[in-house]
């Protein structure tokens, strides 16, 4: 029974020994962190005062005296007390009455020194970016004014290839009315005939891309002899007709052209001649050409629009304007 008694009572005084150690432990841990935070609120405290951070300033490389602080700063005594009593442990007062930086005010002064560079170099960095930004955009309004009218020249510029033509004739005699036919339809097999006032043809529906197209063109030309005067009206598929009159007083045979878009189904150029001092007032000769047209820079000029297009999207996202 004693034995148990004294093995009981060894462990519960251990026991109460390591409690009483963790405790002091904690309460040690607990208190340095207190003062640590009161310690960085100090800091911060006084780097947050305008006033207070000239006197840090001051203090930097010399001990001053309350009088020498007081003239620099042009502020009352009273207020002078206020802050430096404001700045605690960050100052150190001297046997002489003098003031100076203590090791935590040292610290200050670098926690200061180091947020002022930062706030120079990213006043710099700003200053080359907006000069970039600027820059950038000047390069930008060139490239735009080179490549607007570079690229709307490259879509529009067209060449004529030329192409394959059939032709007609037909004599105009004087005081006479003619009637030429044209029957034209897009069909296989391709067909071509030829008569004294009239044409029949058929061809494959022209090509028609962005870069390449093909067009059906009527073409005729009167020769008209001195003193002749020809009438035309042309009467196309869709009841549409053109009116038009040559006249020719040169002293010798003259001839005019005219092109028309070749509609499909049936058109008829009437002409009607006056008395001519010639048994043949003149001559109608007829040409149907399909004509190619390409655009060979056409890609080129859309990929410069699509460039100004993306250069456009870019200055707007990055705010260069």
């Amino acid at each position: 029974m004693v034995n148990f008694s004294k093995v009981f009572f060894s462990k519960f005084f251990f026991i109460i020994m390591l409690l009483t150690t963790i405790y002091s432990f904690l309460k040690i841990s607990m208190d340095e962190k207190v003062n640590d935070d009161e310690l960085y609120s100090l800091i911060f405290q006084s780097l947050r005062h305008p006033i207070r951070r000239r006197i840090l300033r001051m203090l930097k490389n010399d001990s001053l005296t309350f009088s020498k602080i007081l003239n620099n700063l042009a502020i009352d005594s009273g207020h002078l007390s206020y802050h430096l009593e404001g700045l605690g442990e960050l100052l150190i007062k001297n046997e002489d009455g003098s003031y100076s930086l203590s090791s935590i005010g040292v610290a200050a002064i670098r926690l200061m020194s180091g947020v002022e560079e930062e706030t120079i170099i990213n006043a710099e960095s700003n200053n080359k970016i907006k000069s970039l930004k600027k820059l950038a955009l000047l390069l930008i309004c060139l490239l735009i004014i080179v490549l607007v009218p570079t690229g709307l020249y490259f879509i529009g510029y067209t060449e004529n290839l030329g192409g394959a033509s059939y032709n007609g004739s037909s004599d105009i005699r004087g005081n006479e009315t003619l009637l030429y036919n044209i029957t034209f339809n897009y069909g296989f097999p391709h067909h071509y005939e030829v008569g004294n006032r009239h044409i029949n043809y058929s061809n494959d529906a022209p090509i028609r891309n962005l870069n390449f197209w093909e067009e059906d063109i009527l073409v005729y030309e009167i020769n008209i002899k001195t003193g002749g005067e020809i009438k035309t009206r042309i009467h196309f598929p869709n009841g549409e007709f053109i009116d038009e009159s040559f006249f020719n007083d040169s002293g010798g045979s003259g001839s005019v052209s005219t092109a028309e878009p070749l509609k499909v189904g049936l058109t008829t150029i009437e002409l009607h001649s006056k008395k001519s001092e010639y048994v043949d007032a003149g001559e109608l000769k007829v040409s149907l050409q399909r004509n190619s047209y390409h655009k060979p820079f056409f890609y080129h000029g859309t990929f410069l629009i699509l460039i100004i297009i993306l250069t456009f999207f870019l200055v707007y996202y990055y705010k260069l304007i």
